[in-house]
């Protein structure tokens, strides 16, 4: 996939985050309170309610969550070890090749961007097409938090020996509905710091 996909790391030659999520530069911050807006709520980051449980994840190195979207705003807690992410702009997906709604893997991209390369240009030749789909990298360590909107496909990969992390989604409110749990707000607002 490396002829396919280039790259942008949101991570500086020191390890430390380059970006920062509450620069209005930022693309996945944008993205994020764009949805905050389009649920009637202006821009305003408490205008989420949780939209699942949270979700605890051990893997192994090396293993893979394939190419796929969550429909709801996601927040990555890595609690222990590390993971390599890729984050492809919304604009991308019709070029993974999602499986059709009606599929049980309706969110999951067909194009496996770790495949030979022959092989993913002989089966799904719009991926190769230019320009070339752009992605985000993002390497996530212990104490790390990653916040990403809703339907941006992500590829995941566990790098090293043992990883855990956390994850909770969250969705746009809806009028007259209670107000989510305080944490969003608390890990915008101490990430500035």
């Amino acid at each position: 996939f490396q002829g396919a996909v280039r790259g942008t790391s949101i991570h500086d030659d020191v390890g430390k985050p380059a970006l920062s999520l509450n620069q209005e530069s930022d693309p996945l911050w944008r993205a994020i309170r764009a949805g905050a807006a389009a649920g009637n709520q202006e821009d305003d980051i408490d205008a989420y309610v949780e939209a699942q449980q949270p979700r605890l994840w051990i893997s192994a190195d090396g293993s893979v969550s394939p190419t796929h979207f969550d429909e709801s705003l996601s927040v990555l807690v890595q609690l222990h070890g590390q993971k390599r992410m890729l984050l492809f702009d919304p604009a991308c997906t019709a070029r993974l090749c999602p499986y059709p709604n009606h599929h049980p893997l309706r969110r999951r991209a067909m194009v496996d961007i770790t495949a030979d390369e022959v092989w993913l240009r002989s089966r799904f030749p719009r991926f190769f097409e230019e320009p070339h789909i752009q992605a985000v990298e993002a390497v996530v360590n212990a104490g790390d938090v990653l916040v990403f909107p809703a339907r941006w496909m992500h590829w995941t990969e566990t790098v090293s020996p043992v990883s855990c992390s956390l994850t909770r989604r969250f969705r746009p409110r809806r009028r007259g509905q209670r107000r989510s749990r305080p944490f969003l707000r608390w890990m915008c607002e101490s990430s500035a710091q």
